[in-house]
């Protein structure tokens, strides 16, 4: 997931948004398949993925505050087509 998220547009809350879908998905399919032997492994690996979809919307909630407040400028806007 590291690789893939580096690339979208880096430091911007799409970056954000596109991780917390990603955790979201692979936290649903590690639930659903349970692709571990013992059930405690299952637990550990769902409790850890639901963690991360905490870090990234803690992340997103403390972007938005920042930018609210004018600490972080807005991400660029595309320039006007010449």
């Amino acid at each position: 997931m590291t690789g893939v998220l580096s690339i979208i547009r880096p430091g911007t809350y799409s970056q954000l948004s596109y991780g917390l879908s990603l955790s979201i998905f692979f936290t649903v399919l590690l639930a659903a398949l349970s692709p571990y032997n013992e059930a405690r492994d299952n637990r550990i690996a769902v409790l850890s993925s639901a963690l991360l979809i905490l870090l990234f919307l803690m992340s997103s909630f403390k972007i938005l505050d920042l930018r609210r407040k004018s600490v972080i400028p807005p991400p660029p806007s595309s320039p006007p087509p010449s």
